[in-house]
Parts: C-alpha cells; sequence; structure tokens
C-alpha cells in the first residue's frame, strides 16, 4: 500500500513553514509577471511661474516615467480648464488648448505649447490650469496631472519717479513727508548728486535737493548722535524730532527737539523730564497742532511751548509701551503698543481728552509697531514680532481692521519667517497693502517690497534686495517713498537707498523718463534715454522730449533740439538719443535736464524732469588712453574686471562681469592684440582663473554650478573647448594660480588632503615637485628669480607643521625653514618676489607680527619685517578724511624695478592715489606718476560698491592695461577696463631749482603744430593752466622766468 502525504502528519511548525513558502512563492511569480514600476505620465512641474504675458507662449513638458515594453505606445488627453484662483480668460489672455500626447519608450518627453495674448492693460498676475486625462493603458496619472501656469502682467501700474543718486556706503535712516510733496531724509549720507551734505537734508516735490535746507549751523554731522527714533511735521513746517543717545554705560537718554522750518533748533519748545524720561518711540500732531508723545508707561499731550497739557487723561498701566500714534480727523486717536490695558491690548482708542475709547473693540493682543488708516477708514496694524488674534489666537504681521476694530476675516497674509526683524506698511488708496519686510539671520540681512492683495496674498514684489529697507512714507499727493541701505531693481530700473514711485489707476496711463546710467562722457557722441508707458497702454501716443540747459549749454555741450517719440499699441518702451557735443577743453562736469511734454493723445502723468550729467572725460594729457582698445567690444557702461591675462601670441583674457558694446553679458573674452573680441564665452557660473600656456591655449578655472563645484578647462586660443579635464592626475581641482614662467600650480584635493602641484609649460604635472600638503586655503602664490616659491593663504599645517600665512618652498616644492613669517592681522591677497630673497606682500591687513602696517609690508629674507620700508610715510596708517585704509588686490613689477600698486584706496604713503600708485625700489612712491582723480566710482553706478583695481597688465615698454570695479580714470569715462600707452610720467620741477639765469627752462619732444599746455601744481591734485604753446619744431624749450616760478610741481599736457 502506497503511503499518503497529509500535511496533518505534519508538526504545527513545519505546516506554517510550508504555508508561508507557498504564499512568497505566489507573490514572487505576481511580481515576476507586473513591471518594477508602471509607466506614469506627468507634469515636469505641478506650477510654472516667472512668465509674462508678452513671451509669447509657454511650452509645458510633459513626461512619461516608469517601465514601458519596447513598441508599445500610450497616449493622454490635456486640456485647460479654468483656474481656482486669479483665473486667466481663454481668447482674451491666452489661446485655449487641447490635444492628444503619444509616448513611447523612445520617445518619453513631450511639450504643451500654451499661446499666450498680450493685453495692453493692467490686469495682474493670472493663473491657465492645464489638466491631464484619460491615460491609455497600461499608463495611469502621477498625483502631477494638474500643471497652474502663473502669467506675470507685462504692463505695470508702478510710475518710477526720479531720485537722487547715492554712494555705496550710504544710509537712509528715516523719512518724514512735509508739506507741499517736500520729502525730509536723515541718515548717513555726505552728498547728494554732487553738493555735500549733512546727516539731514531735504528734497523738493521734484525729488532735487533743497538748497535752502538746513540753514547755516543747523546740519548735524553723518552718523552723528543722539540717534533719531521719531519724526512728525506741523502745518507750520516746523519738525518734532525724538532722539536717543546713550552713555559711556549705555544708558540711554531720551529727548524731544523742535526744528524750525529751516533746521535750526526752536529754543522756545522744551519737555520736561517728566516726560523725556519715559524711553520715548513715538510724536504725532493732532489737526489743532497740538503734540502727542508716547513710550514707556507713557501717552501725553504737549503745550505749544512743550509742557505737559494736564487736561489730557491719557493714563497707562505699568509695563505698558506706546510704539505708534496715529490721530483721527475727529480727535480721537489710535494707540498701538503692548500691554496697553489690563487686557494687555495691543491696539486701543483714545477720546479726544486722553481716556479710553469704551466702544473700541479690543482684537488684538502682543505687541503693534505701527498704526495706519485706510481712506475709507480701515486700520492697518503692523508689528515685528506677531499679533495674536484676542478671540481665536491666530498669528500675524500685518493686520487690517474695520474703524471700530474689529478683525477683517478675509485678509489674511501669508508673511511667516522665523528671522523677520522689521515689518513696514502703508494702505493703498483701492484697500490693498504696501508693506516692507527686513529678515536677519546672523550677519546675512535681505528686505523686500510687496504689494497685498485684498485678501493679503502677495500679487507682487516691487523689489528684493540683500540690505535693508529703513523708512517707507506716502507723500501728500499719493507718491510712495521708500528709504533704506538697499540696492535693487523695480521695473528694469537699479535704484539704490531711496525709490520714489506712484501707483496708478488700472485704466490710467503715463510716460515716464529714465536712463539705465545717468552719467554720459563726452567723447561717446551720445546720451541714451528710456521712454517708457506705464498702465493702460492699449492706445498709441506720442510725446516729445525737450533738452533744457543748467551748468552744460546747449549748443556747445550738447544739442537742443525737441525730440518726438511715437508708440503704437500695446508698445511700451523707446530709447531715445541725445546727440552730445565733444569740446577739448578740461572743465567740470556738467548737467542738463529733459523734460516730457504733455503726452498728445492719452491723458495721463508725466514725470518731472530728468536731470543728465555729462562727464568731462579730456584726461590730463600726461597718459595717453587707447581709445580703439576698450571701444570695440565692450559697452562704456558698466565693466567688473576681476582678472587680465596675456600669451605669447599677444593675445588678452580678460574675465569678470563684462557687457558687450551692442549688448549682452558674458564672463570671458578673449581679445586679438588690437583688442578686437576673438571669443565671448559665457558661462553660466563664475571664473575664478586663467592661466596662458606657451602654446597660446588657457587653462581656465571655473565653477559648473550653483554649489560652487569646480572645473578646470583647456580652451584653444580661439576660445574653443579642448578638453573639460585639463587635469589628468587624480583628486578634484579647487584652485589655479598664474605665475608668469607659464609653470602654474594647481590647488589639488585627493581624498581630503589638498595639495598644492605644479604644472610643466605643457599645462600638465611638472616632475621633480613635491606636492605640499596642507590643511587650509591659499590665496595666492609666486616664484622668485631665484626660483624659489612663496604661498599665501590661511593655513592650518603646511606638510604637517604649524604655518603663518605666507610660507616659502625651495623650486622643488619643499619647505624653506630660514623662512619664518609672522602673523597678519587681516587677509593676505597678494605676493611680489624682489630681489635678495625679500618679497612685497599686500592684502587688507592694518598690522604685520604686532607692526602697523596699511595694508603693504616688505619682508627680509628671513620673513622679518623690513624697518626701512616702515618707516616711510604713511606705510602704517592711510586713514584720513579722503576715505578708509589701504586694501591691495594686485602687484606688478615695473620694468625699471618699481612695483605697480593697485587696489581699494585713496592715499597710498602720503600722497593721493585713488586705486593706484606706482611705488620706487625703496618703497616711497613716485610722484612723477601721477594719475590726477585716478580709479573713480560713479555715484549712479548700478551695483554700487567702492572703486577698486583688481588686475594690472605691465607691457614691455611700460604701458599698463588695468582692470576693476570702477566708473572712470581721471575723469575719462571708462568702467572697468582702461589700457594706458607711452610714458606714464609728469615732468616735476621745483620753482627753487633754476636751471639760468634766465629762469627755469623745460627742453622736450613735441609734436610740430600741435598745442601743449604747462600747468602748475602744489599738491598733485589741482592744476592750473600757466602757458600754452604751438611748437615748430620737435625739440622744444619752455623758459619760466625767474619772477614767475612759484613753489611746486610743473607738467607739460598735449
Amino acid at each position: 500500500m502506497r503511503p499518503t502525504f497529509s500535511s496533518r502528519r505534519l508538526p504545527s511548525v513545519l505546516r506554517r513553514f510550508l504555508a508561508a513558502f507557498i504564499l512568497l512563492s505566489m507573490v514572487h511569480w505576481t511580481l515576476a509577471q507586473t513591471p518594477n514600476h508602471p509607466p506614469e505620465i506627468h507634469f515636469l512641474w505641478p506650477q510654472y511661474g516667472r512668465i509674462t504675458e508678452d513671451s509669447g507662449e509657454v511650452l509645458v513638458p510633459v513626461e512619461l516615467a516608469g517601465d514601458l515594453a519596447a513598441g508599445t505606445e500610450v497616449t493622454v488627453d490635456y486640456v485647460d480648464v479654468p483656474a481656482p484662483a486669479r483665473p486667466a480668460t481663454a481668447g482674451e489672455d491666452y489661446l485655449p488648448v487641447a490635444g492628444k500626447l503619444t509616448f513611447s519608450d523612445s520617445s518619453r518627453a513631450q511639450t504643451i505649447r500654451l499661446p499666450l495674448l498680450p493685453d495692453g492693460k493692467v490686469d495682474g498676475t493670472k493663473s491657465i490650469r492645464l489638466v491631464l486625462r484619460n491615460p491609455s493603458s497600461p499608463a495611469q496619472l502621477s498625483e502631477w496631472s494638474i500643471a497652474d501656469v502663473e502669467v506675470e502682467d507685462s504692463e505695470t501700474d508702478v510710475m518710477l519717479l526720479n531720485t537722487p543718486f547715492f554712494r555705496t556706503k550710504d544710509r537712509i535712516e528715516n523719512l518724514l513727508a512735509l508739506p507741499d510733496n517736500q520729502l525730509l531724509v536723515i541718515g548717513s549720507v555726505e552728498e547728494v548728486d554732487g553738493s555735500p551734505v549733512g546727516g539731514w537734508f531735504r528734497l523738493d516735490g521734484d525729488s532735487t535737493l533743497d538748497p535752502t535746507f538746513p540753514a547755516p549751523g543747523a546740519a548735524f554731522p553723518t552718523d552723528a548722535y543722539p540717534a533719531t527714533v521719531a519724526l512728525a511735521a506741523q502745518a507750520d513746517g516746523k519738525i518734532l524730532r525724538i532722539v536717543m543717545e546713550s552713555d559711556l554705560n549705555s544708558v540711554g537718554k531720551w529727548t524731544c527737539l523742535r526744528h524750525l522750518a529751516n533746521g535750526q533748533v526752536d529754543p522756545s519748545f522744551n519737555v520736561p523730564e517728566e516726560v523725556t524720561r519715559h524711553e520715548l518711540n513715538t510724536v504725532a500732531v493732532d489737526p489743532y497742532g497740538r503734540i502727542l508723545v508716547g513710550g514707556l508707561d507713557i501717552v501725553a499731550r504737549l503745550l505749544p511751548d512743550g509742557g505737559v497739557d494736564s487736561r489730557f487723561r491719557g493714563h497707562l498701566p505699568s509695563g505698558s509701551r506706546v510704539r505708534g500714534i496715529r490721530i483721527l480727523d475727529d480727535g480721537r486717536m489710535l494707540i498701538a503698543g503692548e500691554a496697553l490695558d489690563l487686557d494687555a491690548s495691543a491696539l486701543i482708542r483714545l477720546l479726544a481728552d486722553g481716556t479710553k475709547d469704551p466702544t473700541f473693540t479690543r482684537s488684538l493682543m502682543g505687541s503693534a509697531e505701527e498704526v495706519n488708516v485706510f481712506p475709507g477708514g480701515n486700520l492697518l496694524v503692523t508689528a515685528t514680532r506677531w499679533l495674536q488674534s484676542a478671540d481665536d489666537e491666530r498669528s500675524a504681521v500685518v493686520w487690517v481692521l474695520d474703524s471700530e476694530g474689529a478683525i477683517d476675516r478675509h485678509f489674511t497674509p501669508s508673511l511667516s519667517d522665523p528671522f523677520l526683524s522689521s515689518v513696514r506698511a502703508v494702505p493703498l488708496k483701492d484697500g490693498r497693502v504696501l508693506v516692507a519686510l527686513n529678515t536677519q539671520w546672523k550677519w546675512s540681512v535681505s528686505s523686500s517690497l510687496s504689494i497685498l492683495g485684498t485678501d493679503g496674498t502677495v500679487e507682487r514684489t516691487l523689489l528684493a534686495s540683500s540690505l535693508s529697507i529703513s523708512s517707507l512714507v506716502t507723500l501728500g499727493n499719493g507718491d510712495l517713498v521708500v528709504g533704506g541701505s538697499f540696492e535693487a531693481q523695480m521695473s528694469g530700473k537699479p535704484l539704490q537707498k531711496l525709490a520714489r514711485f506712484r501707483i496708478l489707476d488700472p485704466s490710467a496711463s503715463a510716460t515716464t523718463l529714465a536712463y539705465t546710467y545717468p552719467v554720459f562722457g563726452e567723447s561717446m557722441g551720445e546720451a541714451q534715454l528710456r521712454v517708457t508707458r506705464v498702465g493702460d497702454v492699449r492706445k498709441s501716443a506720442t510725446v516729445r522730449l525737450t533738452p533744457a540747459a543748467a551748468a552744460a549749454t546747449a549748443g556747445s555741450d550738447f544739442a537742443a533740439d525737441t525730440i518726438e517719440v511715437k508708440f503704437a499699441p500695446l508698445e511700451s518702451e523707446k530709447t531715445v538719443t541725445l546727440p552730445l557735443v565733444k569740446d577739448a577743453t578740461r572743465e567740470t562736469d556738467e548737467d542738463f535736464t529733459v523734460r516730457l511734454a504733455e503726452d498728445l493723445n492719452v491723458q495721463g502723468s508725466v514725470t518731472p524732469p530728468l536731470r543728465v550729467w555729462i562727464k568731462d572725460d579730456d584726461h590730463s594729457g600726461a597718459v595717453r588712453i587707447d581709445r580703439s582698445f576698450i571701444g570695440q567690444a565692450l559697452a562704456t557702461d558698466y565693466q567688473d574686471v576681476h582678472g587680465v591675462r596675456r600669451n605669447g601670441t599677444g593675445d588678452t583674457a580678460i574675465w569678470g562681469g563684462l557687457n558687450r558694446k551692442e549688448g549682452g553679458w558674458f564672463h570671458l573674452g578673449l581679445f586679438g592684440p588690437d583688442g578686437s573680441l576673438k571669443a565671448a564665452i559665457e558661462p553660466d557660473f563664475e571664473i575664478y582663473e586663467i592661466a596662458p600656456l606657451a602654446t597660446g591655449d588657457w587653462l581656465v578655472l571655473r565653477t559648473v554650478d550653483y554649489y560652487a563645484n569646480l572645473e578646470l578647462r583647456r580652451l584653444s586660443s580661439a576660445g574653443e573647448v579642448v578638453t573639460t579635464r585639463a587635469w589628468a592626475g587624480e583628486g578634484s581641482v579647487w584652485g589655479l594660480f598664474s605665475v608668469p614662467d607659464g609653470r602654474h600650480f594647481l590647488g589639488i584635493d585627493r581624498n581630503g588632503t589638498q595639495q598644492l602641484v605644479r604644472l610643466g609649460a605643457d599645462g600638465y604635472p611638472a616632475a621633480g615637485f613635491q606636492p605640499m600638503n596642507f590643511r587650509g586655503y591659499i590665496r595666492s602664490v609666486a616664484v622668485a628669480q631665484d626660483g624659489r616659491i612663496y604661498v599665501a593663504g590661511e593655513f592650518q599645517t603646511a606638510n604637517e607643521t604649524t604655518a603663518s600665512q605666507v610660507i616659502r618652498l625651495y623650486t622643488d616644492g619643499r619647505p624653506d625653514p630660514s623662512f619664518h613669517a609672522g602673523e597678519f592681522a587681516g587677509v593676505v591677497e597678494t605676493l611680489l618676489p624682489l630681489a635678495k630673497g625679500r618679497v612685497l606682500v599686500g592684502g587688507a591687513f592694518s598690522s604685520f607680527d604686532n607692526t602697523l602696517c596699511a595694508g603693504l609690508v616688505l619682508l627680509a629674507g628671513d620673513g622679518s619685517v623690513d624697518e626701512d620700508f616702515q618707516r616711510l610715510p604713511g606705510a602704517k596708517d592711510e586713514s584720513s578724511s579722503e576715505g578708509g585704509s589701504v586694501v591691495v588686490k594686485v602687484l606688478a613689477p615695473h620694468p625699471e624695478g618699481k612695483v605697480w600698486v593697485g587696489g581699494n584706496f585713496q592715499r597710498f604713503h602720503g600722497h593721493l592715489r585713488r586705486g593706484i600708485a606706482l611705488m620706487n625700489q625703496d618703497g616711497s612712491i613716485d610722484a612723477e606718476v601721477d594719475f590726477g582723480r585716478g580709479c573713480e566710482q560713479a555715484s549712479w553706478h548700478p551695483f554700487l560698491s567702492p572703486a577698486e583695481v583688481k588686475a594690472i597688465l605691465v607691457e614691455n615698454d611700460g604701458s599698463l592695461l588695468v582692470g576693476g570695479n570702477f566708473g572712470s580714470f581721471d575723469g575719462f569715462l571708462t568702467p572697468g577696463l582702461i589700457p594706458l600707452r607711452g610714458d606714464l610720467r609728469v615732468i616735476r620741477m621745483y620753482g627753487t631749482r633754476v636751471a639760468g639765469p634766465d629762469g627755469l627752462r623745460i627742453r622736450f619732444t613735441a609734436q610740430p603744430g600741435k598745442p601743449y599746455r604747462l600747468r602748475f601744481s602744489t599738491d598733485l591734485t589741482s592744476w592750473t593752466t600757466q602757458d600754452t604753446i604751438t611748437p615748430n619744431g620737435n625739440e622744444t624749450e619752455w623758459v619760466i622766468p625767474n619772477a614767475g616760478i612759484e613753489h611746486g610741481f610743473y607738467r607739460l599736457e598735449e
């Protein structure tokens, strides 16, 4: 009898094991019959933004993901549907779309083309929703089957108005709207449009400087203390100012001052100490001219002489603090602050006598900063810290209430940021809100200015900056003004420190006149202005530009003809060219105004006159500026040159932020010997360094992503990529250091070990050099004439030994133990080895080894300081009223053994030298080479930063190619790059050194028929013409009689 199998005969453990095995086998078989990842169709992104309606169309990608068998096709339908919020209108804002997309294993990406229609009117940002439907089997839809396309309005209702131009270091702290649309400005500002100002100044209604304010003796210094806490204006033009100062123990003292309309302190106004001791925060004036102040535990009304009005019964509980006061037309007062009553209210209303209004709704708790009133009577309340609703514990920093204090539940802003540092907001007449936010995390500050809709959502951001916004006010005519330290753009126009603008009604139109840069060199031959229509541009329009003389003269400095500009429907911007007249006279910078006539076809607003500056670029004549080199390829508005290199074939590589003459940015330009642009290379990211090779090729170190990962490329002389991996060894390249002999250095990271590696002339690793292992960061590498190598940076160790910021290596890479440099109080930027083992070290440091030095120090062969160099005038400190200390960025050898010094400085070794100076072999200044005004940064610069020289290329004949971040050189408008040719010296003779009995004789080689001027100076800065001569022959002698000789300096100019 055959035995039968029964699971009942198996032990229970084996039965359970057998069941699990069978189940797992079935699951495995099922999975084997199913693709690992079933095909899914989805939009690449669920939301697409920053698309303007004048873009023409939007390309929306759709993607197939997952596994699909070869030869199989799947399809999906698509269609547009109304968006849930701010929907665009099909047929008016875009053309409706519907269709079918087909995918296969070899075709996994398709595109939906969505045509957009410009409408010429201001209607805000709108949304278009696209939906995927009906996927064919086996495909299915993922969660990203819906995509919203945000289309921004091409038209704008923001009309930018002209404001003065400020410098990088300027900072505006307080703004106050005055009668007649004047504006009081307080801050750290030294000059406005070239006119010096103190700690405060006043702008007229057209934003020009009021020369009558402040009166003599009424100015206070820039950055002066006491600091201004709050401002208010009386109807008679007087200004109320709360100030605070601290003593040595940081104990604050508050004062309330009143200034006359001319800025002088009103001696008849004195606020008693019983009020000022309450740490005053705010001041306001009621319709009857009475003054209210608020602070810690106090809200008080003052009499005209500053005394306390005892009839005012504004009593607050202990621990309260008033931060803002807004007086209503009926005399009642809105008080914003914290713990303003026993219920810890953040906003209360007082009756005219100061008692609390019991009918006002208690709605907010916490700490309110400001309260404003909409034209319709609703209230706008802001806070830096979160304000909390009294009934539902909802928190926000911006609230809208009705006139009786009840919360507007439809206004729900989402301005959450844990690093929020301040909030300022003003109401707009249509119920929207303009809000300025500042955030700060450690030392990082950022700001934004946005418009919130009536529901509290952000409609659009007008400007964003990495610097702060400090004040926001509304003028009497409705213009909005924002001030701070910000540098940003609004509607494509660069702004800094102060912006004034007007928000138009949706149906209104306006014409504005602006420029990208307000200063034009007279040698440019023209000034380009931008005429822009804002608002509704559906109709055609015609405007007229009329230039008018100011300091500049019509006809001799600029053409005075009226220019007519015509706009077609939907056309919003035109560029207009105003001819400038070039002369050969050295003169001061001059200005003229351009006015827009009223629009002939469309009623609307027109900006005030535009002020245009003509910069005199007739340079001193001691230096010949090669206009042909800089005029062929680069624009004359903005360049930021980081470096310049020359290869053996005479080609020049220039990198940084470069701007083509015909428009467009690029980061690396390869120029021929004549200055022609051979290649303009536009990498997506930053160029770090370039090194020329003997073959004519270039090594280029550049970033390849937003995470600053680096790549070393080798380019041909024509700019073509030879290889993207020019480094053939192990490890990643993080540094490239160019040296004159062509045997450059690389910084390599090999498995976490940092090394300095030397290359041969062919660009490949050189034999016989021992890579230096170190921990830290290298900034500069230089090779001395004896072959020894100097390395500067921030080191923890070098070859396992503790190292200073400057070390020296033997030619084979071994450390030189005979060189021991001390510590620098700052950063070392550049090195230049000199004879006798000495090395010149430049950077941003104030001392070396406890020895004071001004950004430059000469080290002896053993690494100690050269005492003779330190005894030179100005070697220890260059701080002066001309501008801060010396920061040396570049050192370059002169053919005669001297040294060119470039960087960010105003004075060098006791002499006025802006950005560049020539130093003798002993370290003293070469006074014969004087570039006059040197490198200057124009106040209209779009990315304001201190003028500085970053690169100096010395030719064999001693000529220079100077690059950096500057607006002009000795008055010649040549931003960022200046080629200097010929003899760079000026003729210098002391009047006491008489060559003969008849006077001082100057002999020179001249060009026949060409006029020359003899000029005199006592300080090498200001020069006056003494005489003019036109020589007949080459050898010319100029005689200055003994009786006419003055003690000072003479020089010849063409």
